[in-house]
């Protein structure tokens, strides 16, 4: 039986249906089990097709409305006219439409997707935010406020988590602050040295070899540069090398309990 969470504000909108499918009521098996809808792995691609069919007969619109996109962590949005063909998606990570009777829709495993309407002009848009993506440009400003956020693992003590779960939460609750800290070091260095330096500099600050900026900015760089090599290279082994990588918790909790000037709180 399909499970579907509805948010309050989308249900005052007119006009617009929205849904959050949960990974029960499909028909894939195993570890995809049971209603996975992303194509990229290794479940069966009929019965992704057909866990596709349920999300669509549950909202009673037909299939071929449904626009999907292979998500890629990045910043590209795509303004949907006409669904295109399962054989053929488009590489984005946002959609956007004013089009009647078109679905957007988008997989995820732990990272949040948004949706956007507005109901006056009745354009509606969809937005998969991962850490990547959100820090490339889909999620910036609503014209009032300016947000810094990681989009990254969505677990909460307050969903309703299995044993593996809230263990996997546990053994990763410094993963937040540890991104913000690499997403900061990221922008400034770049910024300022360009993107092929980001290492070389990194490493410098690292090992207090580079103080040319202002105080206070050489001062953020050097308590944030050793957290921020050891993410890097956990991102690259995980990329890279294993899916299985260790989460390096102990070491960057050690880093995160220090102050500026290398203290123990």
């Amino acid at each position: 039986m399909l499970k579907v969470i509805r948010d309050p504000s989308f249900e005052k909108i007119t006009g617009i249906q929205h849904a959050f499918f949960t990974r029960q009521g499909g028909v894939s098996t195993g570890v995809h089990s049971s209603l996975n809808c992303c194509y990229r792995g290794k479940d069966d691609p009929a019965n992704v097709r057909k866990n596709r069919q349920r999300v669509m007969s549950y909202l009673g619109i037909p299939f071929d409305s449904l626009a999907t996109t292979v998500n890629i962590h990045g910043s590209k949005v795509i303004v949907v006219k006409d669904p295109w063909s399962e054989d053929a998606l488009p590489e984005a990570d946002g959609m956007v439409t004013n089009q009647k009777n078109i679905v957007l829709a988008s997989d995820s495993a732990d990272c949040p997707i948004v949706l956007y309407a507005d109901n006056y002009s009745g354009v509606i848009g969809l937005a998969h935010a991962g850490w990547k993506s959100t820090f490339a440009g889909n999620i910036l400003t609503d014209r009032e406020l300016l947000y810094f956020s990681d989009f990254g693992l969505a677990l909460s003590s307050q969903f309703e988590l299995t044993q593996a779960e809230s263990d996997f939460l546990k053994t990763h609750h410094n993963y937040d602050q540890s991104c913000a800290a690499v997403n900061l070091l990221h922008c400034i260095i770049t910024t300022i040295f360009g993107k092929e330096q980001w290492e070389v500099e990194l490493q410098k600050y690292a090992g207090n070899q580079q103080n040319i900026l202002s105080p206070p900015i050489d001062s953020i760089i050097k308590k944030y540069a050793p957290i921020a090599l050891i993410m890097d290279e956990f991102f690259q082994q995980l990329q890279k090398n294993s899916k299985l990588t260790s989460y390096p918790v102990d070491s960057l909790e050690k880093l995160l309990q220090l102050t500026p000037n290398g203290e123990k709180r």
